[in-house]
C-alpha cells in the first residue's frame, strides 16, 4: 500500500483561531488565491456576509460582500421597506451587495 503526502493550509487569526483550514491530495497544487482571498474573514464585521467567488476582484461586485439572506419574512419585509433609499442597493429582496466597513 503507497502512501502519500497531502497539502495543507491554515489561516489562523490573531487570536490563534484556525479560520480556514484547506487541504489537498499532493496531485492538486494549491491555490494561493484562494489562501489569500480569506483575508476577507479578518475583514467581516459581525454580521453576516458571504464573500463572492474570485473576491475581492469579483467581476459583478469587485470588492463588495454579500449580504446573508433574511432567515425570516420579518426581517424580509423590514429590507424591502428599505429598498429605494440611497446607498442601500439591492439586487432583489434576497440578494444585496455590501462594502465591508
Amino acid at each position: 500500500m503507497a502512501s502519500h503526502t497531502g497539502r495543507w493550509a491554515y489561516v489562523v487569526d490573531p487570536d490563534g483561531v484556525i479560520r480556514l483550514e484547506l487541504e489537498y491530495p499532493i496531485e492538486i497544487g494549491q491555490n494561493i488565491d484562494k489562501i489569500l482571498r480569506s483575508k476577507g474573514l479578518f475583514k467581516r464585521p459581525t454580521r453576516a456576509m458571504w464573500l463572492p467567488v474570485d473576491w475581492p476582484n469579483n467581476a459583478n461586485f469587485d470588492d463588495r460582500v454579500l449580504l446573508e439572506s433574511p432567515s425570516d419574512v420579518a426581517t424580509a419585509e423590514k429590507r424591502l421597506a428599505r429598498i429605494g433609499e440611497k446607498n442601500y442597493e439591492w439586487l432583489d429582496w434576497w440578494f444585496r451587495p455590501n462594502g465591508l466597513e
